[in-house]
């Protein structure tokens, strides 16, 4: 711990003998840095203490004596109290009453009282100990007050760290409400759908503002074609891939031969979206694809040609029964994709197709923490829960089992009836 730049003395007596004695008890200290100051009246000791104030110098130690004129040494540590309230201060004399001792203690914290004849010694060891308590004291002041402006420095350096994070937060939800809104416009318009279909139910609900989920469709003639698609991410990058995923759609769609071989379609997007990809996951990829299922359905003959690459495509009947007509196993590596697409053909007259991805059932209880799962939302639909008085309460299933849990995973529904 270092020793303040200066310790200043002062030493008030009447009696030239009795500074030069005190003087010389100071030099035998070996005190380092010290300046003493003596002075034969207490107004002479406080006009120099003033000046010192006013240039911003410490004073660590006061010696006084008691008997002097015109003030006594209890005023003069009075009145230095007030202007160095930190220096230690000494208080000497021969003889006085014990209640002058105590009015002063009353008044100020006096370090110590000494009589007169003193021991050197004893005298040595007090001054060394008052010096060293006040650079202590002095010390932690200085610390403390480095501490303090350690403290606001980090506050400001908290407060503008969190300002930029609130910034670049704020950018990144508005890029992302951005990224959403364009999103939301490669999905299908419900009401060119609705002229397809007397029934019709759309729920879309991201993780976290965009999708890695997505829905797709086109009408050529009596026939519809409607994809839903879950793709390998979440947030932003599933979002990317979807948006890649839903032109390719397009592009493979305008090839008329696709249009009646369904699986064929499905291997054809999903090597275009590896294709397209793999520069920058020549290595990874498995990370790269969608679970997808695609229906056509011929609005006439109400026939549905369905295939499916790791999908969910339910039939529900009237009395609510559910055929799985394919789900979803956990993503599925595309390698070998024509021993890994399913499909089939059947006639959907009073019956509700649901195209939905696993995120649906993937949902956390809001007590247990347990997943609804497929077989849970199919009880849902047994028990009336999901259609009812002729609409779809999917959204209710969700809210309900979830309670106020975060979402684990991008949702997705399509429900219709012919």
């Amino acid at each position: 711990m270092s020793s303040p730049l200066k310790n200043n003395i002062f030493i008030v007596d009447d009696d030239p003998i009795t500074i030069s004695l005190i003087t010389k008890h100071i030099e035998r200290c070996e005190i380092c840095r010290v300046n003493v100051h003596s002075f034969p009246s207490g107004d002479l000791a406080l006009i120099e203490a003033k000046k010192m104030k006013e240039r911003g110098e410490e004073l660590s130690l006061c010696i006084v004596d008691f008997y002097m004129e015109p003030m006594n040494g209890g005023e003069t540590l009075i009145a230095l109290e007030e202007l160095f309230p930190n220096a230690k201060k000494i208080l000497m004399t021969g003889q006085v009453e014990a209640s002058w001792i105590s009015s002063i203690i009353e008044k100020i914290p006096l370090f110590r009282y000494i009589g007169k004849p003193w021991q050197g010694r004893d005298f040595e060891i007090t001054i060394k100990e008052a010096i060293r308590m006040y650079n202590f004291e002095r010390e932690i002041v200085i610390r403390n007050q480095e501490l303090e402006n350690i403290k606001k420095n980090l506050e400001l350096l908290v407060q503008e760290r969190t300002q930029e994070i609130s910034n670049k937060s704020k950018e990144l939800e508005e890029s992302l409400e951005y990224a959403r809104v364009i999103q939301e416009s490669l999905l299908p318009d419900l009401e060119d759908l609705r002229g397809c279909f007397k029934k019709i139910h759309l729920y879309n609900q991201p993780s976290n503002t965009v999708s890695g989920d997505f829905i797709w469709s086109k009408k050529f003639g009596d026939d519809v074609v409607i994809a839903v698609a879950d793709s390998t991410g979440h947030g932003l990058g599933g979002a990317l891939i979807t948006s890649v995923a839903s032109s390719i759609f397009d592009e493979k769609f305008s090839q008329h031969e696709l249009r009646d071989d369904l699986p064929a379609l499905i291997r054809n997007c999903i090597q275009e979206l590896k294709s397209k990809l793999n520069k920058t996951f020549s290595y990874r990829e498995q990370f790269i694809g969608m679970d997808m299922a695609v229906v056509k359905v011929n609005l006439v003959s109400k026939q549905m040609n369905w295939a499916s690459l790791n999908g969910n495509l339910l039939l529900v009947n009237q009395d609510l029964e559910t055929e799985v007509l394919s789900k979803s196993k956990g993503f599925v590596l595309q390698e070998n994709l024509h021993e890994k697409i399913n499909s089939g053909s059947i006639n959907i007259e009073n019956k509700k197709v649901v195209m939905l991805s696993d995120g649906i059932y993937d949902q956390l209880h809001g007590e247990t923490y347990k997943r609804l799962k497929l077989s849970g939302l199919i009880e849902a639909i047994r028990q009336g829960e999901v259609f009812s008085f002729e609409f779809c309460f999917i959204e209710k299933i969700i809210h309900d089992w979830k309670k106020n849990t975060s979402y684990t995973d991008d949702m997705i529904w399509l429900s219709f009836e012919i």
